[in-house]
């Protein structure tokens, strides 16, 4: 709802109605005191800008680390749209949070403008980098004084005056002073749109729009959960991330612990026998190194609470490290 700029007849004559009601039902030992607002209306402003001058503001943003500030050349299209359709940049000293005009360089850049670039100079624009659009007190002061400084118009004058802070995200905050329709629109009320109008007329929201409905975006298939098997939760067979699990591996032979035959298992002597020493040259047979006893075959947590266990793998290899269940010497299963 846009807020009017200047008091109009009628709106003295509600206020002063309601002041009277005012002083008439209260007490004023202290004094009076009477602070009226004005009322707004529902009515909203649509900015618009060319695709130039989109890229040239767009451009300062992105190709800034410190703060930037510019002005636009600006034609009113109707009542409430105002074209903005060209970005040219003043003298000034920019750092991290602040812009500040040379007086002295500024106003020689202003006089040697054209009449018709001054004329339609109405738009001043500057970047927050990467803080919030919201207007500081430096620039609610700022703008207050370049308002002041316009006359109430005349019949057949065209007054107005936009402000607008951008950052690198994009995110924006504007201001219009519509002095001519006795309007004041602002972002923080939701009351201006904004839009990038093609030279083909359209907007970059119709273009958006129509690209949306081309490029449609692919919706995701999810299948049943189950713990090791067939399910999973990204479509994939196995586990809950898409791969084989880990009791679904292609199963190579499981690991053999070769038992001696019956016939070579040696027999304990009888009581009376005198046990024989082996020779001082014979070799113990040792176990083969890697060989893995059956209590510590590999196994992972299952969905119960328990685990599986890996005890039918055939031709496991100890020594290949890229085995998916390596045995490292440290005693953990990989």
């Amino acid at each position: 709802m846009a807020k009017k700029i200047f008091v109009c007849e009628e709106d003295i004559e509600s206020i002063l109605a309601e002041a009277k009601e005012q002083l008439l039902r209260g007490k004023h030992f202290n004094g009076v005191t009477i602070k009226q607002s004005l009322k707004s209306d529902n009515r909203n402003a649509w900015l618009c800008f060319t695709p130039t001058a989109w890229v040239k503001m767009t451009t300062l943003v992105a190709g800034f680390t410190t703060e930037v500030q510019w002005h636009g050349l600006v034609r009113r299209v109707s009542v409430n749209e105002f074209q903005i359709y060209d970005i040219i940049v003043p003298p000034h000293t920019v750092s991290a949070t602040t812009v500040v005009s040379d007086q002295e360089k500024y106003t020689e850049w202003i006089n040697a403008l054209d009449d018709d670039t001054f004329n339609t100079l109405r738009f001043h624009g500057h970047s927050h980098v990467d803080m919030p659009v919201s207007p500081s007190a430096t620039d609610t002061g700022y703008r207050e004084n370049i308002v002041r400084q316009m006359p109430r118009p005349a019949e057949g004058d065209d007054s107005f005056y936009i402000f607008m802070i951008i950052n690198k995200r994009l995110e924006w905050s504007a201001e219009i002073y519509d002095l001519t329709n006795n309007a004041l629109y602002s972002t923080v009320a939701k009351e201006i749109d904004l839009d990038v109008t093609l030279d083909d007329g359209t907007d970059i929201d119709t273009f958006l729009f129509d690209a949306r409905k081309r490029a449609v975006k692919e919706t995701p298939v999810y299948q049943s959960y189950s713990s090791y098997g067939k399910g999973s939760y990204y479509g994939g067979k196995g586990n809950s991330y898409g791969g084989k699990s880990a009791s679904n591996y292609d199963k190579p032979s499981a690991v053999v612990v070769t038992q001696p035959a019956k016939s070579a298992i040696q027999t304990q002597p009888a009581s009376s026998a005198t046990p024989t020493q082996p020779s001082k040259g014979a070799t113990s047979t040792q176990p083969t190194q890697g060989a893995t006893p059956a209590a510590s075959l590999p196994s992972v947590p299952n969905a119960y609470g328990g685990y599986d266990y890996f005890d039918e793998y055939e031709g496991y290899d100890p020594e290949d490290v890229s085995d998916p269940f390596y045995y490292s010497e440290n005693g953990r299963w990989h």
